[in-house]
């Protein structure tokens, strides 16, 4: 039986939070009366982002502290604006 691998499946989490960026930020151009559309599409853009600041922390020529750093504030930005969608929806 083989094991999945990891860094396949972050790479197709993080195409699949770019992509849903997009589609919710059509819907939210859309839908301008449904509030928090927005913050769910920007919310998406960094998830994604950090997921793919992830996957670069194992290249050596980077500084890995610099990546963990970006990627987690990141993160904590996307599910702070997740949080603000929810709110304001």
């Amino acid at each position: 039986m083989k094991s999945l691998d990891v860094r396949t499946m972050m790479v197709m989490v993080a195409c699949l939070n770019l992509l849903f960026c997009g589609l919710l930020a059509l819907a939210g151009l859309h839908a301008g009366s449904i509030r928090g559309m927005r913050h769910w599409a920007v919310a998406s853009f960094c998830a994604g982002l950090s997921l793919g600041l992830a996957l670069l922390q194992e290249r050596p020529s980077l500084e890995p502290n610099w990546v963990i750093v970006v990627g987690s504030v990141l993160l904590a930005l996307a599910l702070c604006l997740y949080w603000n969608g929810i709110k304001a929806f």
